[in-house]
Formats: structure tokens, C-alpha cells, sequence
């Protein structure tokens, strides 16, 4: 057995007053004196607080951070700054847009906010970028890097097994008839 195991919050025994828990918990019949003794020697036994700690540190698996972006969700949390330009992006004019993203901190948040105004107004971008950027786009779908198969030939194939013909022509992706 496992001295130390993670507790996944949404996974947990419901965590409520010592009170609510009679006859459901072993420790119940300590008696609340002796539960708030307990208590009181972890919560003062820093040494022990940081053994525990560095145990649990030891356990956690590090994940190298993904170059994809669609894998980077706990890579942190969005300032006040990014939250504010969010709401204001979603409520702006598709040719306003790109110069909210531009003030964006994240970067995660700006190739997202980049991504969804290019799909729905590609011409908010210059005549100059645009086949560059396809050309990104078409690499990623044709792509198996990520572990998924978006348009990649095993893609493809469950594709057509399914009666959806897809081909890559050229440098773009176009759907068959």
C-alpha cells in the first residue's frame, strides 16, 4: 500500500464537518477532543508537513509542455488583463478583433483568438500571409504528430470507411464530391 496517494478532488469521499460523519468513519469514535489534538500535532509538525510534501512531489509524473496548444490547457490560468480582452473580443466586430488579440498576453490565447478569426473572416488577414497560413493548416491536418488523426492517411482512410472522401490538393484541403 501507498503511505501517500493524491486525492482527486472530484473523486474523493464527500469532505464535511467531523460532526456529519458519525458511524460512517473509523475516527468518529476518537471523539472530537482528541480529533482536534490530532489535527493540531500535523498542523504544527512542520517537518512532517514537508516530508509529506516532498513525497507527494516525488509521485507526481512530469509532462514536457506539448508545442500544440490544444494540449496546453494547464499550462496556467489567464490574467485579469487576457480575461477582460476575452469578453471584449467575443463581443467586437470580426474586423476589430485582430487588434484585440495583438494586446493579448498569452500566447496560447492569441494563436487561439488568431485561429478562430482567420476561420471565420480569413480576409481580416493580409493577401500576403494568408497562404502561409494554409500552408500551417494543411500540414497540421495531413499531420499524425499529435496523436490523433485529423486528416492524416490513417484519418483519411477511417474517413472514406465511413463514405466521407476527402483529397489533399495541393497546399489546401478540399472535401470530395
Amino acid at each position: 500500500p501507498k503511505p501517500i496517494r493524491p486525492i482527486k478532488a472530484d473523486a474523493c469521499p464527500l469532505i464535511q464537518p467531523w460532526q456529519l460523519a458519525s458511524g460512517r468513519v473509523d475516527a468518529y469514535d476518537l471523539g472530537e477532543p482528541t480529533l482536534r489534538e490530532r489535527a493540531a500535532l500535523v498542523r504544527g509538525d512542520h517537518a512532517l508537513r514537508h516530508r509529506l510534501l516532498k513525497a507527494y512531489v516525488a509521485t507526481k509524473e512530469e509532462y514536457q509542455p506539448s508545442p500544440y496548444v490544444e494540449e496546453q490547457i494547464y499550462g496556467g490560468f489567464p490574467s485579469s488583463g487576457d480575461e477582460r480582452l476575452m469578453g471584449a473580443f467575443h463581443g467586437a466586430a470580426w474586423t476589430t478583433r485582430l487588434e484585440l488579440v495583438k494586446q493579448l498576453e498569452d500566447r496560447r490565447l492569441r494563436q487561439l483568438a488568431s485561429r478562430l478569426v482567420y476561420l471565420e473572416q480569413p480576409e481580416t488577414f493580409g493577401k500576403e500571409c494568408r497562404p502561409e497560413i494554409d500552408k500551417i493548416i494543411a500540414k497540421r491536418l495531413l499531420s499524425s504528430e499529435m496523436g490523433w488523426m485529423p486528416l492524416s492517411p490513417d484519418g483519411i482512410a477511417m474517413c472514406q470507411t465511413r463514405g466521407v472522401e476527402t483529397q489533399a490538393v495541393g497546399e489546401g484541403i478540399h472535401e470530395g464530391s
